[in-house]
């Protein structure tokens, strides 16, 4: 599945007027957005790494405004919803308390509107006003300045970056090419999908290529599902999206102790930015992870900026204290960062 045809697909659960219009831009827009917003009684704008733009409804985009600009009513929204709900509104209850909805294809809705608080939490999002849908990519080249990375160290590989930097598209590639043996061996890997953005498995089939020696573990919580796989499908390598919460450390130790290694991905607009998250300290000291490796860009145009190297530097990373030993992935060799 290419780029292009993941965007026609995000389109399925648009109203006719939406769709007939976006199926017209030319493929080389199309191959560029990563975002689609919806806000209601506003026109109808794009992401790209060129920066935002506006729909028309003749099938063009203007960066302003346009006489035939193509606009999306409450009602719009409201359909688009329950589209990407499959009509089952309640069966995604817990996705849409945590503000999103994840199609069968990978792409997540992201959503916007009045929140329901039901016991100092969350528990329901009603009067929608907006939606975002941020577009599953399959791009078969996104892992591959990490393979060297992750091949070269003995431990677990951290992949860091902004919001839409591509750090699913490049979790996704490297997990393929380990399954397929590039890194060295038959490796298993076990898959914790949790919200279906890296596998998107549908009627029991991944809908993106994950590789031949690939499991997948879906719609279940990271420390659970890194436990299950422990226990039953005897993986060289654990991936998943969004490190975080205390139970995901205890059980990134149990995987460091069955000798198992992980891959997982960070939310950070730096590798500076990381270091003062109060998490890290948790997952330094867990020993379960290498090097760190920080992303830059949007959509398809992201790239490996730095490599961080915690077996060198551990103490220093513990201590957070902004010197660092960076790995250049473009020059292959080591950097004193002020």
């Amino acid at each position: 599945m290419n780029n292009t045809s993941n965007f026609y697909t995000a389109l399925d659960f648009l109203p006719s007027k939406h769709k007939n219009a976006l199926s017209r831009l030319p493929e080389s827009i199309v191959s560029k957005i990563y975002e689609i917003r919806l806000r209601a009684n506003l026109p109808v704008s794009l992401s790209s790494p060129d920066g935002t733009c506006f729909v028309c409804t003749s099938g063009r985009v203007s960066q302003n405004s346009c006489a035939d600009m193509l606009y999306s009513s409450a009602g719009d929204i409201d359909y688009v919803f329950n589209a990407a709900c499959m009509h089952s509104v309640y069966s995604h209850q817990e996705q849409i308390a945590g503000g999103y909805v994840i199609t069968p294809k990978g792409h997540r809705i992201g959503i916007c509107g009045t929140a329901v608080i039901s016991g100092g939490e969350v528990s329901n999002i009603r009067e929608i006003s907006s939606l975002n849908i941020r577009i599953a990519r399959e791009i078969k080249t996104a892992g591959r300045a990490l393979l060297p990375v992750f091949a070269s160290c003995s431990g677990g590989l951290l992949i860091s970056g902004a919001p839409a930097c591509g750090k699913t598209t490049a979790l996704r590639d490297l997990v393929r090419r380990i399954s397929s043996g590039e890194a060295g061996g038959g490796r298993r890997v076990t898959v914790i999908d949790e919200r279906g953005e890296i596998a998107a498995v549908h009627n029991c089939v991944p809908q993106y290529d994950i590789g031949p020696n690939t499991d997948v573990i879906s719609a279940v919580g990271k420390a659970e599902g890194i436990m299950m796989a422990l226990r039953s499908m005897s993986p060289d390598v654990i991936a998943f999206d969004e490190i975080g919460s205390r139970g995901e450390m205890s059980a990134l130790r149990q995987s460091l102790n069955a000798g198992v290694r992980v891959i997982a991905t960070i939310h950070a607009g730096s590798l500076h930015q990381l270091m003062l998250r109060p998490q890290m300290r948790q997952i330094i000291k867990s020993g379960a992870f290498s090097r760190i490796v920080q992303l830059s860009g949007r959509g398809a145009g992201s790239h490996v900026e730095e490599v961080y190297d915690l077996e060198e530097n551990y103490a220093e990373a513990y201590r957070s204290s902004g010197n660092y030993i960076i790995y250049d992935g473009h020059r292959g060799n080591a950097c004193q960062r002020a």
